[in-house]
């Protein structure tokens, strides 16, 4: 059992069983255009991509592709100080949908226009990844795929394994950097397209400290050097940093914390939390956390 003893498998499936009691409800950050009769699983058709690849012809003209950005606040960033940078996300355009073809062509495109040492940033959708939404998508060690019978599970694999592995066939062309992000608890990392990304290393941060509202533990994973200057603890002195610097920021606003998520109790016992209209915006960067980025990007060059 890929070197585990029985007893702790079990031991791990008992424990994933007892955290399956938390159901989550409107938590889907996902989106997709057409039917799944339709959906190209970039990791079974390699070779297509290969040959688009190699009979690429075109500039190198950005510096900066943000994945999976709906708020563009990473392009934006580069942009900003006089680069050229594009964002990539289905919430922009329909064209987007890296279920697609075309969608994973077109991400293909902006990859190949990256200038050497260019950089992408990528957040894949991480809501069925989680430890929130282990019931649903029933993900463990043992079983990064999770519960294929779901659709949103099928979805989330084709999501994250279709950027990983357009992005590792566009750097065996390309000398750029990548980054990815994703809550501390999320499976995302342990796909197969993953885990053949060589020469990543992760890193362990905390966007509450770059002046999000929450806490927002983040396991960042990528090539950029110096990416571990990125690098926070929690510590308690960083947690009441973080907490006054919160209430000072948004006593200036005049605004109250957000709340991204909430809990009740259903029925059975078991516990809901179910999404708010803030959960989307959550997931965007903040303006300190993109000027942090960027100023290790710039330092690489």
């Amino acid at each position: 059992m890929l070197g585990w003893s029985a007893a702790i498998a079990m031991r791990l499936l008992c424990f994933i069983s007892l955290l399956q009691t938390v159901v989550v409800e409107g938590a889907n950050d996902q989106d997709v255009s057409v039917p799944e009769s339709e959906w190209f699983l970039a990791d079974q058709h390699e070779a297509v991509l290969e040959a688009y690849l190699d009979s690429w012809q075109g500039a190198q003209v950005y510096a900066m592709v943000d994945m999976f950005g709906a708020s563009s606040k990473m392009a934006k960033c580069w942009r900003r100080q006089g680069w050229h940078a594009a964002a990539f996300d289905i919430q922009l355009s329909a064209d987007h949908d890296i279920v697609t073809l075309s969608g994973c062509l077109l991400l293909c495109d902006l990859l190949m226009m990256l200038i050497d040492g260019g950089l992408t940033f990528s957040g894949p959708p991480c809501s069925v990844f989680g430890g929130m939404c282990l019931a649903i998508h029933k993900r463990h060690i043992l079983g990064p795929l999770g519960d294929t019978t779901q659709f949103v599970v099928r979805l989330a694999n084709a999501i994250a394994t279709n950027a990983a592995t357009v992005v590792r066939l566009a750097r065996k062309r390309r000398r750029f950097f990548v980054v990815f992000e994703q809550p501390r608890g999320s499976y995302m990392y342990t796909l197969g397209a993953f885990v053949a990304l060589t020469h990543l290393v992760a890193v362990l941060t905390y966007m509450g400290l770059f002046e999000h509202q929450m806490e927002k533990p983040t396991r960042l994973l990528g090539d950029l050097p110096g990416l571990d200057r990125l690098a926070r603890a929690m510590t308690k002195q960083n947690r009441e940093k973080f907490r006054k610097s919160r209430a000072k920021r948004n006593a200036r606003r005049g605004i109250q914390p957000p709340v991204v998520v909430k809990t009740s109790l259903k029925s059975d016992g078991s516990k809901a939390f179910t999404g708010t209209s803030k959960l989307q915006e959550s997931a965007e960067y903040t303006a300190a956390f993109c000027r942090a980025v960027y100023k290790i990007w710039l330092s690489s060059r």
